[in-house]
């Protein structure tokens, strides 16, 4: 592997812009290839990224980047119902894959993945991008201190208003779109990093006329023995608060709305809840009444206290510190794809072939709860994204 990875992308849409703008922030990484259905939307992604024509190779179709020796891995941005045969085809030709979430439509396409990565000796890694950024890692790296104790409920819900048109790939059923596998697939997997292990327990899913999933809630059971109480919920029809709260015996820990940028968190910590002791029992009442303790002088902070000034001062305190929590993080630069990047080229370098943070093993257990959520539901007709019967994506965007 060469010192600076040299990345193709496979699909030029709405996520595709965001990788090429991050990729800049890199400081091993580079944009080398485009591929899309259309060689002109190829260039315009490349002149968009500001790339000069002869560092950035545009393709019209797939095969012959994926064949390419000028790329050494590769960036899936397409339409979710082609995420696992473009996976496919970049593993044949042993090129290293990021694909974008989620990994493919079932977990049986997770497994095929698996199965063929693990034989070939290919790195792929599931693009859950939230799941690489600092304050994401920094949340996790305290619930695992113990730092607000055992976990008892995580609570998660990401919702934005999306149009139920065939012309947004997002909510089109046929190329694996609905909000389950757009934005259900967040708090599921963030659960899982939090968490490890997951069960199911319940859900609910809300259709529009034309089959689209448009809204979901899930129950589910993580931690040690499942002792922690998992509800999520996921919408394409309003705004949800967008916001992730991890409650433990000792604490809490949140991510900001919206969660999935990761852009800040707050830790909580409860007060410590102490026993009272018990009078001692008496045989007969005292007789004595216990001496007054003299009067204390009121000084400067008593009487802020008792001040209106003081109440207001007091609540403002409670809500921005003890109710929210104190900060943690801070804003990054670039919309944080980065990150991924970062992490999927250090592993390249180590020589590894799976992301510790994103292993397939997580991407699998998601998937299986996404089955579970959906109740298996598919598109019954899905085309190679190299046939040609295949979805047309000049109209639309990749994401």
């Amino acid at each position: 592997m060469s010192a600076e990875i040299r990345w193709g992308i496979v699909g030029a849409g709405m996520i595709a812009r965001r990788f090429v703008t991050d990729i800049a922030l890199c400081s091993d990484s580079r944009l080398a290839g485009i591929a899309s259905r259309a060689l002109d939307r190829a260039e315009a992604l490349r002149d968009f990224a500001g790339v000069a024509p002869d560092s950035c190779l545009c393709f019209q179709g797939y095969e012959e980047m994926l064949a390419s020796p000028e790329i050494d891995a590769i960036y899936i941005a397409l339409p979710t119902a082609l995420h696992a045969e473009a996976t496919l085809a970049a593993i044949a030709h042993g090129k290293p894959v990021l694909c974008e979430k989620p990994l493919a439509m079932n977990a049986g396409e997770v497994e095929a993945i698996a199965k063929a990565a693990k034989e070939a000796g290919v790195p792929v890694m599931e693009a859950v991008w939230t799941r690489t950024l600092p304050n994401v890692l920094e949340l996790r790296r305290r619930l695992e201190a113990g730092e607000i104790g055992r976990p008892l409920h995580l609570n998660a819900t990401l919702g934005f208003p999306v149009d139920d048109s065939p012309h947004k790939s997002v909510a089109e059923p046929s190329l694996g779109g609905g909000v389950i596998r757009d934005l259900g697939v967040y708090p599921i997997s963030l659960a899982q990093f939090f968490l490890g292990d997951l069960s199911y327990s319940a859900s609910e899913v809300r259709y529009s006329a034309r089959g689209t999933d448009r809204d979901m809630s899930a129950v589910l059971r993580g931690g040690a023995e499942g002792a922690c109480l998992v509800t999520l919920s996921a919408s394409h029809s309003g705004q949800l608060p967008n916001r992730l709260e991890i409650t433990g015996t000792k604490g809490r820990l949140s991510l900001d709305a919206p969660f999935l940028c990761g852009l800040g968190g707050r830790i909580t910590h409860f007060p410590e809840v102490k026993e009272s002791a018990e009078m001692p029992v008496t045989a007969e009442p005292a007789t004595s009444t216990p001496k007054s303790a003299p009067p204390r002088k009121r000084g400067l902070k008593d009487k802020l206290k008792q001040s209106s000034l003081g109440r207001v001062l007091r609540r403002f305190f409670l809500d921005r510190v003890r109710l929210e929590g104190a900060q943690i993080g801070s804003v990054y630069e670039g919309s944080g794809l980065q990150f991924q990047i970062d992490e999927f080229s250090r592993m390249l370098h180590r020589g590894e072939t799976e992301c510790q943070l994103m292993r397939l093993s997580d991407s699998l257990l998601v998937a299986q709860l996404l089955d579970r959520i959906s109740g298996g539901k598919t598109p019954d007709s899905l085309h190679g994204f190299n046939g040609a019967q295949a979805p047309t994506l000049t109209a639309m965007p990749s994401e």
